[in-house]
């Protein structure tokens, strides 16, 4: 059998076992690292402040002075640099408490920032792929250290085995602050480094045994190299929103037809991260629609380009079908809060904590008026339904408000053993971290369905 280049350098499984493309990776993230250290060494956050002011002649232009780039690593002082070469890299525990292993791990305790890169070195023509990947595996870990009030930068960046490094790259070395200079001379040193290690893996192909330790000054690479590394290599190009920021402000959802009752509920849900960036985070035993649930708004808190939820709707019509829906219309108009309660049902079945942040407990105190016994009861539940009303506010007020049961078969008491009239009171008991307020706009007039559409006010504060 005769393997290709791309085989030998990036995709035979033994190969990958025997440590051979682990043996390129730590290479180039060891200059990769190197680069960034020579940076914050020589960089002093004084150095902004020192600027003076330059008094010219009457009628004479000053000269234009170039602003120096200001990166993520320009703007504190007590920078920590970690990283996971020969698997040493564990994340402090004040920030998250994880066990996976970014190449690189970088915080600031003075301004609670955090830098994490990723280093993939795949043959170029897998380069998109492994960046979703990466992208993928390590975003639940960003949403983890936001919600514990930490701001993050995640970059997911590719040196192909052939030397191209991707755009990612320097995009990431830009962000972090570098000059042009040091970005051209770290690219030109990394893509030689990357080079030579696949040209060592290609040289050891015919060997079933594997325990090179060479440095990269001790390569076996010559002026004129194998043509399997020679030839001119392909200008590649990572199109795609993930290739950005990861810092980016949230995006949208492509609608599907008539989808728009989803994209409302899941933009609901990213403003309860906690909710959810727990569950996703380092848990490999999630459902297929959990899964796909926490991967779509990871996305939808960090792209910027609008998200095809295709594979989700896919996800939330087969719960549909189990649920004993069989017959439910993804693309037809649907009640935004039904299909808001079988998420966080799910939800529930994947984390008793999720529960509990969503929860909201209320009283309810019968007093029949024959007696004035009290009888009590409470209702749990994880959607507080309100009647519409000009606020939230005023709508709480309504039924936190007493009301009189006088119908003769809506109350029965146990003492008197009959129905009886009454007063009911309820009694906000508890309530979890987020609470989800469904507005009943619906009104059935004499068997005639109206819908109530006057503005609701939501106040910031509701007391």
């Amino acid at each position: 059998m005769i393997c290709t280049t791309a085989h030998v350098l990036g995709a035979c499984k033994t190969a990958l076992q025997q440590g051979r493309f682990t043996y390129r990776h730590d290479l180039v993230l060891m200059e990769i690292v190197e680069r960034i250290k020579a940076f914050l060494s020589s960089y002093k956050l004084s150095d902004k402040q020192n600027d003076f002011i330059q008094f010219v002649k009457a009628g004479e232009k000053p000269p234009k002075k170039k602003q120096p780039r200001e990166g993520l690593l320009n703007y504190a002082p007590d920078w920590t640099l970690l990283n996971d070469l020969n698997d040493k890299l564990v994340i402090p525990s004040f920030i998250v408490i994880s066990r996976l292993r970014p190449d690189v791990f970088i915080y600031s305790i003075s301004t609670k920032t955090v830098i994490i890169i990723e280093l993939t070195c795949p043959c170029e023509e897998n380069m998109d792929e492994w960046h979703q990947t990466k992208f993928f595996k390590y975003e639940p870990l960003s949403t983890a250290i936001r919600a514990n009030g930490w701001k993050v930068h995640f970059f997911a960046i590719e040196v192909g085995a052939r030397g191209y490094c991707s755009a990612t790259l320097r995009s990431c070395l830009i962000r972090l602050g570098l000059l042009n200079k040091q970005i051209r001379s770290a690219i030109k040193s990394i893509s030689l480094i990357s080079l030579k290690a696949s040209f060592q893996i290609w040289l050891e192909r015919e060997n079933k045994e594997w325990s090179n330790k060479l440095p990269v000054k001790d390569l076996a690479f010559k002026s004129h190299p194998s043509p399997c590394v020679s030839r001119k290599l392909p200008t590649l190009k990572v199109v795609n929103a993930l290739s950005k920021s990861s810092t980016s402000s949230n995006c949208g959802l492509f609608n599907k037809g008539n989808t728009c009752y989803i994209n409302a509920t899941l933009q609901c849900f990213t403003t309860m991260t906690s909710l959810w960036s727990n569950l996703s985070f380092g848990n490999n035993n999630l459902s297929p629609f959990i899964s796909s649930f926490t991967r779509l708004m990871s996305m939808l808190r960090t792209c910027r380009a609008p998200i095809d939820p295709s594979h989700f709707l896919r996800q939330l019509q087969n719960l549909l079908i189990r649920s004993g829906k069989a017959n439910f219309d993804l693309f037809q108009q649907q009640d935004a809060a039904e299909i808001m309660g079988y998420i966080l049902e799910e939800l529930f079945m994947q984390s008793a904590l999720s529960q509990e942040m969503v929860n909201v407990s209320i009283k309810n105190t019968f007093t029949c008026h024959a007696i004035s016994e009290n009888i009590i009861n409470e209702d749990i539940s994880s959607v507080l339904s309100l009647p519409t009303r000009s606020s939230i506010q005023a709508a709480l007020t309504n039924i936190l408000n007493s009301e009189d049961i006088l119908s003769s078969d809506s109350f029965y008491c146990n003492v008197c053993s009959s129905y009886r009239p009454a007063t009911l009171d309820h009694e906000v008991v508890s309530c979890g971290k987020y609470l989800i307020i469904q507005l009943n706009r619906f009104i059935n007039n004499n068997g005639n369905m109206t819908k109530d559409i006057q503005k609701v006010h939501c106040n910031t504060v509701i007391s």
